[in-house]
């Protein structure tokens, strides 16, 4: 399974603090990385299929084909759910 840091609770931010290096040389340039809070709080990425197989057993789901269409749509509905139950924390 891949678990990822919950940064949409956490109100994780991208920063630039990984530094471009240049044949070993540091430069003044850097990275947009991000930079996570101390928030407890992880997601389960099921849009990460890295074991068909595993995900199929951990949800005890009888598992149908999507197409590519169900799949946008289903992330579309999924997306704007989350978004008014969990709206974005102010900063």
């Amino acid at each position: 399974l891949n678990v990822q840091h919950n940064c949409f609770d956490g109100c994780c931010k991208m920063t630039h603090t990984q530094c471009h290096y240049i044949e070993f040389q540091e430069t003044s340039h850097y990275f947009p990385e991000v930079s996570h809070s101390e928030l407890n709080s992880y997601i389960i990425n099921a849009g990460a299929q890295y074991s068909v197989p595993h995900h199929c057993d951990f949800s005890q789901q009888v598992w149908h084909e999507v197409t590519s269409d169900k799949w946008a749509d289903g992330v579309s509905s999924g997306l704007q759910t989350w978004k008014v139950v969990c709206p974005p924390k102010p900063q």
